[in-house]
């Protein structure tokens, strides 16, 4: 990214920092987007290791991270937007663990992001041809995530639940509850 970020970005000129607009497709999900001419996406990949990944943004956009999501090194996952008047830019990182953890951990992060950007009946039907059982009408942005970060891996054979309940037990409880998994 070659613009210098600032703690309230004013001016990102996200085309010319690898940002895409029009047809995207999320990774994990693999639910293409036809996004409307002011939102961009950018997914930086699957990186070995966070701390470096993230030392190497621009400084500005290390501490506009930093605020929002705190110490980002141990994350092994995250979507961050940034806004410029009308227009929403949103990126995305995943830290390389296992095959299975990092394909529920690009599903979470791409379903947190096709929510934020309105896009929730797609997200629906694409679930729902993967097991989804009720609407995500209703479910918060993280409730969404933990769900398609489930049933994602679920569809390709990994078996996952057990390691989301012990990391997130009070999102995956209310899922069970509301009759979601």
């Amino acid at each position: 990214m070659s613009h210098e970020y600032l703690y309230n970005p004013s001016d990102i000129p996200f085309v010319e920092d690898g940002f895409s607009t029009g047809f995207i497709v999320l990774p994990g999900l693999k639910l293409g987007l036809q996004l409307p001419p002011n939102r961009y996406f950018k997914f930086d990949g699957i990186v070995p290791e966070m701390w470096s990944y993230l030392r190497s943004l621009p400084p500005g956009m290390k501490e506009y991270i930093r605020k929002y999501i705190g110490d980002y090194r141990f994350s092994t996952a995250f979507n961050m937007g940034f806004e410029w008047f009308d227009y929403v830019g949103m990126f995305m990182t995943v830290k390389e663990v296992s095959p299975r953890v990092d394909l529920s951990n690009l599903a979470h992060e791409s379903a947190e992001i096709a929510f934020r950007f309105g896009f929730i009946n797609q997200l629906e039907t694409h679930l729902t041809v993967l097991g989804l059982r009720k609407s995500l009408h209703g479910l918060t942005q993280h409730q969404v995530g933990v769900l398609a970060g489930i049933l994602v891996p679920e569809s390709q054979g990994y078996s996952i639940r057990k390691l989301i309940e012990d990391q997130d037990s009070s999102t995956y409880t209310s899922l069970v509850s509301m009759g979601l998994l």
